[in-house]
């Protein structure tokens, strides 16, 4: 898999994760939706027009994935 495919996949995992606890009753988040628009915010126009993936967008999502390391953090967000 290249990096490009790689960087959708986790972005793609972390969207469905995030999605699937959305209305969950679950204590404060670690990691607020804030920040996680603001770290996935190098990806949107990736997302929205293809093109090169950007490397603050692979970083972004490597960032959030060790940050939601456990399914109660996921389910937080």
């Amino acid at each position: 898999m290249n990096k490009a495919t790689t960087c959708l996949v986790l972005v793609a995992a972390v969207a469905v994760a995030v999605s699937v606890v959305v209305g969950a009753a679950a204590p404060p988040p670690k990691i607020s939706c804030g920040e996680v628009i603001t770290i996935l915010a190098p990806c949107f126009e990736y997302v929205l027009s293809g093109g090169k993936v950007p490397g603050n967008c692979c970083e972004g999502v490597k960032s959030l994935y060790k940050a939601a390391n456990t399914a109660a953090v996921f389910a937080s967000v």
